[in-house]
């Protein structure tokens, strides 16, 4: 795990896809399952693209269809192949934050496309709060490990400042 930009937890893998934390298990056999199961039938590179756009499908799958469409833009280039309008760069932005702390804790998205793709599932309340707090406790751990310390008043303070303190989650 890079300390800098944790991933999210892994429950399960199906079909050699990690499923996600944070969500309940009917989701994940009602939803998530399925989508990996659609992902697995698709081939062609403007499929995959619109499938990885889309808030609407879960991140496992999304994840899952970027790593295929990934796999055939390099395949192409390889193979001296017309190359595709989009890149390995467009698609690594288009699945950004889906696994990381930059997951959104209020739907089953990437907070950096929750505002451009409205239609993604809601996360419940309480999946979101255990979200948000284990990804606190990582960046609290995380400052502790760089020499931040408690100040007594639930705060953190860097190594060496009297002044200046951040909340400690």
């Amino acid at each position: 795990m890079d300390s800098l930009n944790p991933e999210m937890p892994i429950v399960e893998t199906y079909r050699g896809v990690g499923i996600h934390a944070f969500q309940s298990q009917e989701r994940i056999d009602s939803a998530v399952k399925p989508a990996i199961d659609q992902v697995f039938t698709m081939d062609e590179p403007e499929t995959l693209w619109q499938y990885v756009l889309s808030a609407m499908n879960p991140p496992e799958a999304r994840i899952w269809a970027g790593a295929k469409l990934t796999a055939t833009i390099e395949q192409r280039a390889h193979k001296r192949l017309p190359l595709l309008s989009v890149t390995v760069a467009h698609v690594r932005a288009a699945i950004a934050g889906l696994s990381s702390h930059w997951a959104d804790p209020s739907a089953y998205c990437s907070l950096f496309d929750r505002f451009a793709h409205r239609e993604a599932a809601p996360r419940p309340a309480e999946y979101g709060r255990a979200l948000e707090e284990y990804f606190r406790k990582i960046e609290h751990d995380r400052l502790l490990a760089c020499g931040w310390r408690p100040d007594g008043n639930g705060k953190l303070r860097a190594p060496g400042d009297t002044a200046t303190a951040v909340s400690a989650g």
